[in-house]
């Protein structure tokens, strides 16, 4: 966990191992007091722009503070709070009490009107947000499912304005947040690949770990990142846990990195660890990262990488774990209209491999991949929505497996009101993947004779 205010950072051996990414850094709220500076401190930030006339005063915000800090409080108290006195919150107060949220009252408060009271708030005052409190902000925001693009936006502006006060952890849970959230915000992600890069002797292996996985999350594969992660764990990979090496090489894998050496490194080092004693969702990870180096034709030449193979065994793992079904509740309606045009297929299909797309013949090959929302990142700037990296790296496996994919997003079917209009719309994805020996009665005439 993180330590917390005026204590110095735990060293990373010692901290509780993690069962997923999905938060696994915590913070402690922050406190008034300054922190003492430990390996992973770096100077502390200017100070903070005066504040506003409306606030309280010192004293009362101090108290406000220790309140939403008590072990007793809960979410909904918190929010109460903000509700009757949020407009005087501090910087601090903000950062504490949307912390408090997201940690104890989830994404089922995610449409609660005081959680977005709380949002504008921050977003009004986010310029006068030091490093710590704005990570703790935002890690808050994105814990309880309130993924507001404006909110984002302003978080984005201040990190980059104040990079230099960050630290590892900071970094790492600012750029885990926008991941888990599903913004992204290139500028943002590469001023935080340049500071982690110039810094990474003072990181962390859960950092590292971490903000891996959120730039791989988020399908930035920012070379000046990779290479200094690469570099530092290659030359010490006993400093590193296997939980922590899963999640890097896993990253590495998604953003399609082309060195080996990274690779072999970790599959040396891991052979003295049993990893069946691994969490489900690691060994799943590692045996994505396991494909991975297999396609890319690693472990022919090395003996080191046959530990590839032996973890190539353990993919239903992946396929248990749920770690790539993401099962749109839409998906059975899709399914109809395919069968409706004649294709017929399977629903979840299961490869030998562990993959499996959402709709899929098997004899052929030939998959239709239906994603859902949580399939897909939205630009912080323009509001487009992009797939995320898993999503795409998923389907690259399927090609280099022989598969044929395309990929059907929530907004087309839903634009698509008519059966007419999802017969025509489903038609063209089965086109993408050479299937046009459909159904002529299902198929609208204009869309046949296209296709023919």
């Amino acid at each position: 966990t993180q330590p917390a205010a005026g204590a110095e950072p735990a060293k990373e051996h010692r901290m509780m191992p993690a069962k997923r990414s999905s938060g696994r850094v915590s913070y402690s709220p922050p406190s008034s007091h300054s922190r003492k500076r430990g390996r992973d401190d770096t100077p502390a930030a200017a100070p903070a722009p005066a504040p506003e006339e409306d606030e309280a005063r010192p004293l009362q915000q101090g108290a406000w503070n220790r309140e939403m800090s008590l072990p007793r409080t809960t979410a909904d108290r918190v929010l109460a709070l903000v509700r009757s006195s949020g407009r005087r919150f501090d910087a601090r107060n903000l950062a504490t009490a949307a912390h408090r949220v997201g940690k104890f009252g989830g994404r089922r408060l995610r449409s609660d009107g005081r959680l977005e009271e709380l949002g504008r708030l921050c977003r009004r005052k986010v310029r006068s947000f030091p490093a710590h409190s704005l990570a703790v902000a935002v890690w808050g925001f994105a814990k309880a499912g309130l993924a507001d693009l404006e909110l984002f936006a302003a978080f984005a502006g201040a990190a980059k304005e104040r990079i230099d006060s960050f630290n590892s952890l900071n970094m790492s849970n600012t750029v885990w947040a926008f991941a888990t959230a599903g913004v992204v915000d290139e500028e943002l992600f590469g001023t935080v690949a340049a500071q982690f890069a110039r810094t990474i002797r003072r990181c962390n292996p859960l950092a590292m770990a971490e903000t891996a996985w959120a730039f791989a999350t988020a399908g930035v594969a920012d070379t000046r990142l990779f290479d200094a992660i690469a570099a530092e764990v290659g030359a010490r990979p006993e400093n590193v846990r296997p939980q922590e090496l899963a999640t890097l090489l896993y990253a590495f894998a998604v953003v399609g990195w082309p060195r080996r050496d990274i690779f072999v490194r970790v599959a040396s080092h891991l052979q003295q660890f049993d990893v069946r004693q691994l969490p489900p969702t690691k060994q799943a990870l590692l045996a994505l990262a396991a494909l991975y180096a297999r396609l890319r034709g690693w472990e022919d030449d090395d003996d080191d990488l046959h530990l590839f193979s032996r973890l190539s065994s353990s993919f239903p793992v992946a396929v248990r774990s749920g770690y790539y079904l993401r099962r749109a509740p839409f998906r059975t309606r899709v399914s109809a209209t395919l069968r409706e045009l004649g294709w017929e297929h399977a629903v979840d299909h299961a490869t030998p491999e562990g993959l499996s797309p959402s709709l899929a013949d098997a004899k052929s090959k030939r998959a239709v991949q239906v994603d859902g929302p949580s399939s897909f990142l939205r630009d912080a700037s323009t509001g487009d929505y992009v797939l995320d990296g898993p999503t795409r790296f998923k389907s690259r496996l399927l090609q280099r497996l022989g598969w044929k994919v395309a990929h059907l997003a929530y907004f087309e079917w839903q634009s698509s009101k008519f059966e007419s209009e999802r017969h025509a719309l489903m038609a063209v994805k089965l086109a993408e993947v050479g299937v046009v020996d459909l159904a002529p009665d299902a198929v609208p005439r204009w869309i046949l004779h296209d296709l023919l």
